[in-house]
């Protein structure tokens, strides 16, 4: 039995040690404005919980997919230095991962945070990248408050919808930072019809009217993630039943962990598999599962990416084999190959031969196999 598999290994902490890979749990789901225990499955989600872990927990899924990213990190920068750095860095950086080439982020500040907020955007996304930076002034009985927009986007956009996102911001001034009719018509510029766009600014319900607006001028097919922290209950549950009159929509919070045991090795096989083949396809492309699909022929495959095929070998009750068999079973057609199993009794020849890259799933393995009554279906 082939005894060097290469051996997953739990997705690192995006700069922080305490924050656990927790997969999205579905709690709910409103349905013609009715709450329902079912799955709706239309696209948009409204979600609640630590806005950190909720952001990991969508990279399995919507890694390097998203459109826009409306952020809010004024919480985080009005902490000490070391928890300043812990929170608003980590979920720069997972706003920049779940971003497509071309997406682009909002984040707001106020005077006191704008400096420091701008530096660290800066880091992920490069000064050359700033689409705009609108300051705008609100009045009280005591005071005018200076706040700030940022506008950033990733990788590489055309200059003409550079140049139509600036115009947007100049010398105008807003009586709230993100009004709907300006996140509009950024969509419209900077977005395609079929874009996914998420909201993380608590307290700006700007995100799904426009979504909603816009489908229906142009018959498009936007989708929108909001994401509520957990001090917001008022507002997630006012948000909640506003939204259900509008449209169909799913609820999730962050669920089971994703590795369990000491050392956080050992997969957790409470999870769907559905979950473990979204992350699986995540630590190896990149990019969110989203697209993906499931063949009853090639039960195992995840999907091809960049001419490699890539398989999960994974039973509920059973360990898998990757043996000759198996070979045997495989439908596609792929210059390499990487597959998840427990274990392999293909030899390293065997493997370099057929452009196989064997991985050993992060699971409890002491249980035996039985290579004759080894099963090859697929429980979803």
């Amino acid at each position: 039995m082939y005894t060097s598999p290469e051996t997953t290994r739990p997705m690192p902490s995006p700069g922080t040690n305490d924050l656990h890979f927790r997969m999205l749990k579905h709690e709910y789901s409103y349905s013609a404005g009715r709450k329902s225990s079912a799955y709706v499955n239309n696209g948009n989600r409204m979600m609640q919980g630590s806005e950190a872990e909720i952001l990991l927990g969508l990279l399995p899924v919507y890694g390097n997919k998203l459109e826009c990213i409306g952020l809010s990190l004024c919480n985080d920068i009005n902490k000490g230095t070391d928890d300043r750095n812990n929170l608003l860095l980590p979920k720069l950086k997972l706003a920049y991962q779940l971003l497509q080439e071309g997406g682009i982020l909002f984040a707001i500040a106020d005077a006191r945070q704008y400096t420091h907020l701008k530096s660290a955007i800066e880091q992920f996304f490069g000064k050359e990248r700033r689409v705009a930076d609108f300051t705008n002034y609100q009045y009280n009985s005591e005071a005018a408050i200076i706040q700030h927009l940022l506008i950033f986007y990733k990788g590489e956009m055309e200059e003409s919808s550079k140049d139509r996102l600036t115009d947007c911001f100049s010398g105008k001034r807003f009586r709230n930072m993100l009004p709907a009719g300006l996140i509009q018509h950024c969509m419209y510029i900077a977005c395609s019809k079929n874009a996914i766009l998420l909201n993380a600014i608590t307290g700006f319900d700007t995100m799904a009217a426009p979504v909603l607006q816009l489908n229906n001028l142009d018959k498009g097919n936007r989708k929108f993630l909001l994401l509520y922290p957990n001090n917001a209950t008022d507002d997630y549950t006012a948000g909640q039943l506003m939204l259900a009159l509008e449209t169909d929509f799913d609820c999730y919070s962050p669920g089971e962990t994703l590795f369990t045991g000491e050392l956080s090795r050992q997969l957790n096989t409470r999870l769907p598999v559905k979950q473990l083949r979204e992350y699986i396809w995540y630590t190896e492309t990149g990019t969110g599962f989203i697209d993906n699909f499931f063949s009853p022929e090639d039960p195992y495959l995840l999907g091809i990416r960049d001419g490699i095929a890539i398989y999960l070998m994974y039973e509920y009750d059973d360990a898998t084999l990757l043996d000759q068999d198996f070979l045997s079973t495989m439908q596609t057609d792929a210059g390499q190959h990487i597959i998840y199993a427990h274990q392999c009794s293909l030899s390293a020849e065997c493997l370099q031969s057929r452009q196989i890259r064997f991985k050993q799933i992060p699971e409890d393995i002491s249980r035996n196999i039985d290579p004759v009554n080894f099963r090859t279906r697929l429980k979803t």
